[in-house]
């Protein structure tokens, strides 16, 4: 009675509202907590750029929302402990680079019982260093956001539920995915290596947006176990729990830090504005138009 109860007073909630106050960036630019993507949209016609590092990653990326239940993502990352491949006298200081994108669509808007629920996939062909698809949910209830999904890739790495897609066709989806390089090929579309894995693992968290005007605090648990890197970059993590801030109270501008994998401090800031406002802008530099004489 008490839940259904609660879940009566979230649902008279103006839900596009709530998907405006979560629609903050993650590490990678998405839309989310920090390593986590959540199921919330930026508003219509918004783009931006942001930088973000957590060591060995030093990411730029670019984000837009081209509609209303599409987001893609591209980015540009820098593995500051993998040297530039294939190596040569002219690249011998330089570290690995790697580009990819991201898209996440809305399959569902939040309601009065059921959560808002979309689909996506990280690093989408090439390498797929950090290829990921996921489903997530999230509900609001006042001023917190909960997130909860189930990915494939390196998002899901540190789960052990056998992935239910393997029951179509064994031999394509349940494979050893961090083996098969078959589908890892740089400027390739990586089509092959798309849910298949051994097993799936969870994600989430939650956000709760303070009194103070644009300042967020974020929890989080991280569903990679950074044990599949690429290049046998095996990482340590001394726990899986993430905890940051995110603070948008200046007018198109989204930063955040945290405290990441126990021993890892993040940092991120991002710029950002709408193809609508841009288009409703006064044109100044116009001449003023001619006064018409007054009728007889």
């Amino acid at each position: 009675m008490i839940v259904a109860s609660l879940l009566c007073v979230v649902g008279q909630a103006d839900a596009a509202e709530f998907d405006g106050l979560f629609a903050g960036s993650d590490d990678f630019g998405d839309v989310g907590l920090m390593q986590t993507p959540t199921a919330r949209m930026r508003a219509d016609a918004d783009f931006g750029v942001g930088v973000s590092t957590v060591r060995p990653y030093d990411q730029i990326h670019i984000f837009m929302q081209p509609l209303p239940w599409l987001e893609l993502v591209g980015r540009y990352t820098d593995v500051t402990n993998e040297p530039y491949l294939p190596p040569s006298p002219a690249t011998a200081n330089e570290h690995y680079k790697d580009k990819s994108i991201d898209f996440k669509v809305r399959l569902l808007n939040e309601g009065r019982y059921w959560p808002e629920l979309s689909l996506g996939i990280q690093d989408f062909g090439g390498t797929g260093l950090f290829s990921s698809e996921f489903l997530v949910g999230n509900y609001h209830w006042y001023d917190l956001d909960f997130s909860f999904g189930l990915a494939w890739g390196r998002l899901g790495s540190g789960g052990s539920i056998h992935n239910p897609l393997s029951i179509l066709d064994p031999k394509h989806f349940d494979i050893n995915r961090y083996n098969d390089s078959s589908s890892s090929t740089a400027g390739g579309l990586g089509l092959g290596r798309l849910f298949t894995g051994e097993t799936i693992g969870p994600f989430g968290g939650v956000e709760w947006n303070t009194p103070v005007r644009g300042l967020a605090l974020r929890l989080e648990y991280d569903g990679n176990d950074y044990q599949h890197e690429a290049f046998g970059n095996t990482q340590k993590q001394n726990s899986r729990i993430n905890e940051g801030l995110a603070y948008r109270g200046l007018r198109n501008v989204d930063v955040g830090v945290a405290w990441e994998r126990g021993d890892r401090i993040m940092a991120r800031v991002a710029i950002y504005t709408n193809f609508n406002s841009l288009w409703r802008t006064a044109k100044t530099a116009d001449p003023s138009p001619t006064a018409l004489p007054n009728p007889p």
